[in-house]
């Protein structure tokens, strides 16, 4: 800046005495002063005003560039205007933590504002820092900030069976879903309770009740009987045999497998494969000179299996219902024949393809029962099966299906929580009541969590 010195001043130059005026000017054009051009020195040996400074101003036009004056004695468009370049303050739905240099508008290139949200339950969206660009646009618009919540997903197979506070969103920090399969047939995987966090985020994802066992074989030689006669999908308790579909072809594997609860085969699926045969005679033969062959054709015959019980007490079914030679791939059932017997070994040996049965064959023995010693009495019928209340360490039922107070039966649901948010809970969260009047877990217990403090 450059110092003037006003009329009833002595000069520019120090010292300044009271009533010393100085007037300032900026040393380029293309800047711009803040503060008062003019000050004075008072009688207590201050300034009335802080000097001014000067800085450079970011202009844009706003009209024409080039204007010409016109034969009427009139300019072809007004003059134009040069105004400073500033970001326009927007409405807030944040509040403007600080600002540099401050966190008053007008807004000038450079200018930075930093904000937060109002209340701790609100989540910003957007960016938190935004800086003023030369252009006079703000280089990320205002941030807005919301109310925390955890999105709802899709539903695969399952449904919401209860919720805490409720089972439709809004879901806030602190919300508890608790879901079931929408098929008793199908298995959940994954969690059945979940819980919405501080930052919008599920503690874990959905979980996803998947469909039975697939009827997955590609075999064109190989023959299905479904029992039931059921179409798809298969649910757990259905039964698939096997055979094979082709003459010289014998099943490799279990001819019978079963959907079970775990949604697995109880074996895998078999194929068919070529029989195998075993050749009786002399592998090579020779022309006599009298028109005989030294040794006959040989014979190729199929490995069997023996059926070599001589068990009086011992019934067989065989599958195929077949006739002797036993062939590779068949199989036998065994049970006994009579009362008062038990069958010790296999109920069910497979004749293989080297000719060798998959086990020895059983046999069946007396059995007897000892009678004991009673120390109850026998009661006659049979009580409603339900699920004691169990003892509670530290927690309290949250929720409950059908409801949180016994008599808990089969198939009711408890969640717990800690009575304390500086307990830690051991154990599941969710527990259910099975039909056999057990719980499919022990209550959890909640118990202190060990910290240590480090410094003053």
């Amino acid at each position: 800046m450059i110092m003037d010195a006003s009329t009833n001043a002595q000069g520019i130059n120090s010292p300044y005495k009271p009533g010393h005026v100085l007037v300032f000017r900026c040393t380029d054009v293309n800047l711009k002063m803040y503060g008062q051009r003019a000050i004075e020195c008072l009688s207590n040996g201050k300034w009335d005003h802080p000097y001014p400074r000067c800085e450079d101003v970011n202009l844009k036009m706003y009209g024409q560039r080039a204007i010409e004056c016109l034969s009427n004695g009139k300019w072809d468009y007004p003059y134009p205007k040069c105004e400073e370049v500033t970001c326009e303050a927007e409405q807030l739905s944040v509040y403007i933590l600080t600002g540099h240099p401050d966190i008053v508008s007008s807004y000038k290139p450079g200018h930075i504002l930093v904000f937060r949200c109002t209340d701790v339950n609100l989540k910003m969206h957007g960016q938190q820092i935004i800086e003023c660009l030369s252009n006079g646009k703000w280089d990320y618009p205002y941030p807005k900030c919301e109310e925390v919540t955890c999105e709802a997903e899709q539903l695969i197979n399952v449904d919401i069976l209860i919720g805490h506070p409720g089972t439709v969103p809004p879901y806030k920090p602190g919300h508890i879903l608790v879901f079931r399969c929408t098929d008793v047939s199908l298995k959940m995987h994954g969690q059945q309770t979940i819980e919405c966090l501080s930052n919008g985020k599920w503690n874990h994802p959905y979980p996803k009740c998947e469909v039975p066992c697939n009827l997955n074989t590609r075999e064109s030689n190989i023959k299905m009987e479904r029992f039931p006669d059921f179409e798809c999908p298969v649910k757990p308790g259905y039964n698939v045999t096997f055979s094979c579909n082709g003459q010289g072809l014998i099943l490799k594997g279990q001819r019978e497998i079963a959907c079970q609860s775990n949604r697995e085969w109880s074996s895998p699926f078999p194929t068919c494969e070529d029989v195998n045969l075993k050749m009786h005679g002399q592998r090579t033969i020779e022309c006599l000179s009298n028109g005989k062959w030294n040794y006959p054709y040989p014979k190729c015959e199929e490995l069997t299996c023996n059926l070599n019980t001589r068990e009086s007490n011992i019934k067989m079914e065989r599958f195929p219902d077949f006739e002797c030679p036993v062939k590779p791939g068949y199989n036998v059932i065994f049970s006994c024949n009579g009362q008062g017997l038990i069958l010790k070994g296999q109920k069910e040996i497979t004749c293989q393809s080297n000719g060798e049965w998959s086990s020895p064959f059983p046999t069946c023995e007396e059995v007897a029962c000892e009678a004991e010693q009673l120390s109850v009495h026998i009661l006659l019928g049979y009580p409603e099966v339900a699920c004691e209340a169990e003892q509670l360490n530290n927690v309290d039922i949250l929720i409950g299906h059908p409801g949180i107070t016994p008599p808990y039966k089969p198939g009711h649901i408890l969640v717990f929580r800690c009575t304390d948010v500086n307990l830690k809970m051991h154990g599941q969260r969710t527990i259910e009541c099975l039909s056999n009047g057990k719980w499919n877990y022990p209550y959890p217990k909640c118990e202190d969590v060990n910290l240590k403090m480090y410094g003053q």
